[in-house]
């Protein structure tokens, strides 16, 4: 039941970083640098997010990254249909990269404290 409620929260906070983000990030008029920093700041949450999943849930560590990135990346691949961009799909690859890679890393470190535990 706790990993099934964990993943409801995922996949809200993914929705509203999906919707608030990553599709601001495309959609909205801004200049190059502007959106690049938004991009790397959502990358980061992305990969912050993914880290804490996999550390506090490292049995399922992959299912949280993607539970993290998946509304992103669809609002982004609609949006690819609209505005054909070959970088919007180097933009869905790095969120999906950056989250589960993240979460494996925190995979990890929370096996590991799992283990030290007498």
């Amino acid at each position: 039941m706790k990993q099934f409620v964990a993943g409801l929260l995922f996949f809200a906070v993914g929705s509203l970083l999906g919707f608030f983000g990553v599709f601001v990030s495309v959609f909205a008029d801004g200049g190059t640098a502007e959106r690049l920093a938004t991009i790397a700041v959502l990358l980061l949450l992305h990969g912050l997010g993914g880290f804490l999943g996999g550390f506090l849930f490292p049995r399922h560590a992959w299912l949280w990254g993607l539970l993290l990135a998946a509304p992103g990346v669809l609002l982004l691949g609609l949006y690819l249909q609209n505005e054909p961009n070959p970088l919007y799909v180097l933009y869905m690859a790095l969120l999906l990269l950056w989250a589960v890679g993240g979460n494996q890393s925190g995979a990890r470190l929370g096996q590991r404290r799992k283990d030290l535990r007498p």
